[in-house]
């Protein structure tokens, strides 16, 4: 019986994610957006070893600062009921298999047939799909960069983006309406312009709208925290990536390391300390922790 949209929808929404408290599991959603675009562009049935590489790099980018296991996903999404090998006689439940036996059985897998048809003939469907798996999965700020990695550009301007003004106006005004690590707050007349409210403990992972889990940062400070090139310590000190590089860290990222944020005025809106412990196991990019 060919399924509807709507109950495809649900089989995606009801993907099962490994869970340890509120750490990060991001591995299924990536290997799903990487295989929706891979299936848009004609590879229904995608062997592991042709992917191995992108989704290490994905999961470095996108994923825990821990060593990332790329085959965890493409051996689990089988369990979904979305998906399927083409030897699942050689994959044994719950088993690791290796880079290796994966390569060297041609071990490939893809969505199910019903469900990639689905997807093929159904573009908000695929709208959807790629909404939800973003939305409730990453930050605002990393979804045009993972939709780039996975070949699904087209879709940059093809879902909603949901934004909190109330979370926004609160953070700004407990922080004086300017960048906590910088001080930016340029207006063009009243209208301040790039300063933007970052949740600490990301709404994905449970962290509220509240101003004790928000820092008040311009757009390239709340990018760079979103990605783990900064954090904070026990003591609101700014802490730097040992994994950061390029032009513009002498000015934007350096100089600010040890030094304490800019605090708000009032004492109950400072950064909680179970947010700030939050963000630096679970995005903060160390070789300390990965």
């Amino acid at each position: 019986m060919q399924q509807t949209s709507q109950a495809i929808l649900q089989k995606f929404i009801e993907i099962r994610t490994w869970k340890r408290g509120d750490i990060r599991a991001p591995h299924k959603p990536l290997l799903l957006l990487l295989a929706i675009g891979h299936l848009l562009n004609g590879k229904e049935e995608i062997p592991y070893i042709s992917i191995h590489e992108t989704m290490k790099n994905l999961l470095n980018d996108f994923g825990r600062p821990t060593y990332p296991r790329p085959y965890y996903p493409f051996l689990r999404l089988a369990s979904d009921g979305i998906w399927s090998f083409n030897k699942p006689e050689l994959i044994k439940h719950n088993k690791d298999h290796s880079k290796r036996f994966l390569q060297s059985n041609g071990i490939t897998a893809g969505f199910k047939p019903e469900i990639a048809q689905a997807l093929k003939t159904d573009i908000n469907l695929v709208k959807e799909v790629i909404y939800y798996l973003l939305e409730n999965n990453f930050p605002e700020t990393y979804h045009e960069s993972i939709l780039k990695a996975v070949g699904l550009e087209e879709f940059l301007k093809k879902y909603p983006r949901v934004r909190d003004p109330h979370f926004r106006n609160k953070v700004l005004d407990a922080y004086s309406r300017r960048c906590a690590i910088c001080n930016y707050n340029i207006r063009i007349r009243d209208t301040l312009v790039g300063l933007e409210a970052a949740h600490i403990k990301w709404h994905q992972a449970g962290g509220p709208s509240y101003e004790t889990n928000g820092l008040s940062l311009c757009s390239l400070h709340h990018i760079l925290l979103d990605y783990g090139a900064l954090t904070l310590d026990e003591n609101l000190r700014i802490r730097v990536s040992d994994k950061v590089n390029g032009n513009g860290i002498e000015e934007w990222l350096l100089p600010f390391e040890g030094k304490s944020i800019t605090l708000p005025r009032k004492k109950q809106f400072y950064p909680q300390p179970d947010f700030i412990q939050w963000h630096a196991n679970e995005v903060f990019k160390s070789y300390r922790n990965g």
